[in-house]
């Protein structure tokens, strides 16, 4: 439970801190920054950590499911017994095979990786 506490707080911080860092078209996030936290994640998992991993992994994770919160029953329907480690691995794949895409929102990104994995039906 510690644990949950402090990640919410580092992605609460984050998202504070990039909140006046808006690029010129709009969006806080692209898929160069997505990509950099699902590589932070990678070197947590492989323990080969840097001291910035941390923040950007818990950035990455909290941004994935920001937007699966806000898009559930509606463009996304994963259900209640997926657990966010899923969605994570869903999106960090995705990146992998779409280096053409990292100049675009993050969460585009991410709707694009969930999507076909987890549609609403029709």
């Amino acid at each position: 439970m510690m644990l949950a506490q402090s990640i919410a707080v580092v992605v609460v911080l984050l998202l504070l801190a990039s909140a006046g860092n808006a690029d010129a078209d709009g969006y806080y996030w692209d898929g160069n920054k997505l990509k950099g936290g699902a590589d932070a994640q990678n070197r947590i998992d492989a323990n080969r950590s840097r001291n910035s991993d941390w923040a950007e992994a818990a950035g990455f994770i909290g941004y994935v499911v920001g937007v699966t919160d806000t898009l559930n029953g509606t463009r996304l329907c994963p259900g209640m017994k997926v657990p966010v480690g899923q969605l994570i691995g869903v999106v960090t794949k995705y990146l992998q095979g779409v280096p053409e895409e990292w100049n675009l929102p993050a969460s585009t990104i991410v709707l694009r990786a969930l999507e076909p994995v987890f549609p609403c039906k029709k």
